[in-house]
C-alpha cells in the first residue's frame, strides 16, 4: 500500500541551448534519513497528457511508497530514470512541458542533442559498473560533467 504525495517544491522552469523550456520532475526528499529512492512504476508514458495533482509515478523512498503528483497540467516529455534504478534525492527523474507543440520540439531536440548522448553514456556506464562490468570498460577518453 502507498500514499499520495504532493510536494510543494519551488517551481523552476529550465531551458538550455538544446532543449526547450521544461519542468524537471525530481526525486523527492522527505527528510535527512532518506537519501533517495527508486521509481517502481511510471503511471504515464512519454507524450501522455498530465493533469495537475495526477500521479505521474510511484516511488519507493525506503521508509514509504508514494505517488509523485504533477504540479501543473502538461505533457510528459522524458523519463530520465527508468523503473528499478535507485537515485539520490533531487535527481531529475523526468521532464514535463506545457503543450503538445513544446512536446514535439522537446522530443526532436532531445533525439539529436549531445547533452542527451553524454547523459545516456554515463547512465549506461553506471548501470554496467553496478553490475560488475566496470573492469571491462575504459572511458578515460570521454569528458563529461555530471551535476
Amino acid at each position: 500500500s502507498h500514499t499520495s504525495l504532493f510536494l510543494k517544491i519551488q517551481h523552476f522552469r529550465y531551458r538550455s541551448s538544446l532543449l526547450p523550456e521544461h519542468i524537471r520532475l525530481k526525486m523527492p526528499s522527505v527528510g535527512e534519513d532518506v537519501a533517495g529512492g527508486e521509481v517502481v512504476a511510471w503511471h504515464k508514458s512519454v507524450g501522455d497528457a498530465i493533469k495537475q495533482s495526477e500521479p505521474v509515478c510511484e516511488i519507493d523512498l525506503e521508509t514509504m511508497r508514494v505517488d509523485l503528483a504533477a504540479e501543473e497540467d502538461g505533457y510528459l516529455a522524458e523519463i530520465s530514470v527508468p523503473t528499478g534504478v535507485k537515485v539520490a534525492s533531487g535527481t531529475t527523474i523526468g521532464r514535463q512541458v506545457r503543450s503538445e507543440q513544446e512536446l514535439a520540439t522537446f522530443v526532436q531536440q532531445l533525439r539529436t542533442s549531445r547533452e542527451s548522448a553524454e547523459k545516456y553514456l554515463i547512465f549506461t556506464y553506471r548501470i554496467l559498473a553496478d553490475l560488475g562490468y566496470d573492469d571491462y570498460m575504459n572511458l578515460n577518453h570521454v569528458s563529461v560533467s555530471i551535476p
